[in-house]
């Protein structure tokens, strides 16, 4: 999904709700996303932003300027609209109608709107019914902690980049398969 997305081909998926535990890797397959969209289809307008950012930004231009369509016309511009850590918005009910016309005005045109987020739309607390119902019916997919195998990947890839860095940087192999195979957590843990 995600790289038919970023090529512009996944018009199936005019919403996508990626979730999974923190450290699982969702702000890089967003990136991913934006950066590969910037690649194959230039002409296409990308914008990512944290929830954060869109809850900021919004809250801005009510408070500071009682006018709020400067900040609606830049998130509903671009063609593609990618906001990570989506919870953030959860709770703030001004804000949550803000992200439902988004996604209503986006979608509509034929744009694609790429949410992650720490849980599916059922466990997004303090989130809208109109909200969660429009998620509801959005593609979604749930990262799960890595298994072994990409643990050990993961490891490889540390350790090549600190070998990198640090010139005569190693690792035995045994010992990246003690840890890849004891370790349970996430691909930051």
């Amino acid at each position: 999904v995600a790289q038919m997305i970023a090529i512009n081909a996944g018009a199936a998926f005019p919403i996508w709700l990626l979730h999974s535990p923190p450290g699982c890797g969702k702000t890089h397959l967003l990136s991913a996303i934006a950066q590969e969209a910037a690649i194959r289809t230039p002409e296409r307008k990308v914008l990512m932003m944290t929830g954060q950012e869109f809850l900021e930004q919004f809250q801005s231009a009510l408070h500071k300027k009682r006018d709020s369509s400067v900040f609606k016309e830049s998130v509903r511009a671009p063609n593609l609209l990618l906001i990570d850590d989506f919870q953030r918005i959860c709770g703030k009910k001004a804000t949550e109608e803000e992200a439902f016309d988004t996604m209503h005005d986006l979608t509509r045109r034929g744009g694609q709107v790429v949410l992650a987020a720490n849980h599916g739309a059922d466990g997004l607390a303090g989130l809208d019914d109109a909200l969660r119902a429009k998620l509801k019916g959005a593609a979604a997919c749930e990262i799960l902690e890595p298994d072994t195998a990409l643990r050990r990947r993961i490891l490889d890839a540390r350790v090549a980049h600190y070998a990198r860095v640090t010139p005569g940087f190693a690792v035995a192999p045994e010992a990246l398969d003690f840890i890849a195979e004891r370790m349970h957590v996430s691909g930051r843990e």
